[in-house]
């Protein structure tokens, strides 16, 4: 599912109430795939891919929300953030093939983008999206509220290295190595997973989390090849993973900074 392995582990006496439980979040999980992945002919993903000037599109209630959050971070990050901009970047790389045909339509603009209801949008051109990061964030955070509503008390998603857990456990968490991915190690600082998410981006292009992070990072320091963000919530961690790759040296001032600071956001670098 959403082009990794996605892992549920539950805290719960109940057997019965913690399987039906499982099944309902992997449920969604599984419609989010369906909805926004740009391989499934028919998504909603596709469909934007597809679009000409002019059309009308009607989206899930999921795509239209992740589509205003994608907004909302582009929006935060003056463009650092942006699904589109990937997207057309990586499908014209190889990376993304199923974005491909786009490259050869009039493409459209996020400032073309107008909601004409909840659910439905007007675009001009073909959105070549990548929402793979953000919509697996979304994806996680969507499974652990189907968790807690069926009365779980205590969980940890996770999806290919995006995580959120809750409850009394204090998950603990090993990282993959971006220079070495077979071994692992320990965040300084992090003694273990509770209430929070966490998301990992990379600059290493072979890799399906991979962040182009232009030339802003000075000619003498070594640009870090990984990012990992703890939040209070996957979807926004994910964000913040690309937002902070893209402009290492502001992670510690300045308008990044600032959110990072609203969003009770922390971060590591490799």
């Amino acid at each position: 599912m959403l082009g990794t392995l996605v892992m549920l582990r539950l805290h719960d006496d109940s057997h019965a109430r913690a399987e039906q439980a499982m099944a309902l979040a992997f449920d969604e999980v599984a419609l989010i795939e369906r909805l926004m992945s740009a391989h499934h002919s028919g998504s909603d993903l596709h469909r934007l891919a597809s679009a000409q000037m002019g059309d009308l599109l009607e989206v899930h209630p999921h795509t239209a929300e992740v589509l205003k959050l994608a907004r909302y971070w582009q929006d935060q990050s003056a463009g650092a953030f942006d699904p589109l901009r990937a997207g057309v970047e990586l499908a014209q790389r190889g990376l993304r093939p199923a974005l491909a045909p786009a490259l050869a339509r009039p493409l459209g603009r996020w400032q073309g983008l107008e909601w004409v209801s909840p659910h439905a949008l007007r675009v001009d051109g073909a959105l070549p999206l990548d929402l793979g990061g953000i919509a697996k964030g979304y994806a996680v955070d969507l499974a652990l509220t189907v968790l807690r509503q069926q009365g779980v008390p205590g969980a940890l998603v996770n999806a290919g290295g995006d995580l959120r857990a809750y409850g009394a456990t204090a998950w603990p968490i090993e990282f993959r190595l971006p220079e070495a991915p077979t071994r692992t190690r320990r965040q300084p600082g992090l003694r273990g997973l509770r209430e929070a998410a966490l998301a990992s981006s990379t600059t290493e292009p072979h890799r399906v989390d991979w962040v182009l992070t232009g030339r802003a990072w000075g000619p003498h320091a070594q640009r870090p090849r990984a990012c990992t963000v703890m939040a209070p919530d996957c979807c926004s961690a994910d964000a913040l993973t690309k937002w902070v790759l893209r402009n290492p040296a502001g992670a510690g001032r300045g308008r990044l900074a600032r959110v990072l600071r609203a969003h009770h956001a922390r971060v590591w670098l490799s």
